[in-house]
């Protein structure tokens, strides 16, 4: 329950946080976290017993703000020396609650921001996330795999896939800017109601997809431009997609579709 506050200086390290409480840094670009092994991994699955991470959430109630988690250490070989970010442990059990407000992730392999495999009432908001694409269409920089939650205001940038809700995850993403992604908004077999609402995708790939959800997704207010494709669906399982009031432009791209 209490708060410590982190001076400005680059920390090499990574960080395990076992107990609810409020770690809050001097701000991004001032408070920097830096990994401490070159072990970023290859291939599917997030691999935490062997891999890199710069932050592993052991219990319900922690709140992470106003840090860069940076998986880039220029003393250590690698250009991208760690796995992921930030990361619920679903090795340790499920967990509640994260908060992760006003930092930075950068330069991971797998995952940047990451409620994993179970717990609800996540905030992901008012983040930076950038240079998570080591996996194609794999890596993600912000992601509620089983996980129930929201991501406002984030901007994310150079990601393989920017926002996902996978595996049963579920919960609203709005106002987030996303730019130079693969895919830009995922939405794949949740079973809790997704909202996507008022967020911008430009310059990606795709911009927003949903496939085979068992549950309601609603897609409104969010404008794509400079994407080969604006919406996709691939089958609804046993849910539904309502889309309303939203824009779709490939700026005149050859083989675009809204």
């Amino acid at each position: 329950g209490d708060t410590i506050l982190v001076s400005a200086g680059v920390y090499v390290e990574e960080l395990v946080v076992d107990v609810s409480v409020t770690i809050a840094g001097a701000g991004i670009g001032q408070t920097v976290v830096r990994p401490a092994t070159s072990v970023p991994g290859s291939g599917p699955g997030s691999q935490l017993g062997t891999t890199t991470w710069l932050a592993r959430v052991r219990a319900s109630g922690v709140t992470l703000s106003a840090m860069t988690f940076d998986g880039d250490n220029p003393t250590l070989p690698a250009a991208v020396d760690a796995r992921g970010g930030i990361v619920t442990d679903f090795t340790a059990g499920t967990f509640n609650a994260l908060q992760v407000l006003g930092c930075e992730v950068k330069n991971v392999a797998y995952r940047g921001i990451y409620a994993a495999a179970g717990g609800s009432g996540h905030k992901l908001n008012s983040n930076k996330v950038s240079n998570v694409k080591a996996e194609p269409l794999d890596s993600v920089g912000i992601f509620f795999f089983g996980a129930v939650g929201e991501a406002r205001g984030n901007n994310v940038t150079d990601c393989s896939i920017a926002l996902g809700f996978q595996s049963g995850g579920g919960g609203l993403f709005r106002d987030n800017v996303v730019s130079a992604c693969d895919l830009g908004m995922l939405a794949n077999g949740s079973t809790s109601p997704v909202n996507i609402l008022d967020n911008t995708v430009t310059a990606s790939d795709q911009g927003i997809q949903s496939i085979a959800v068992s549950t309601t997704v609603t897609v409104s207010g969010n404008a794509t431009s400079g994407c080969l494709t604006g919406l996709t669906l691939f089958g609804l399982g046993t849910g539904n997609v309502v889309v309303d009031d939203n824009t779709f432009d490939g700026l005149g791209a050859a083989g675009s579709s809204g």
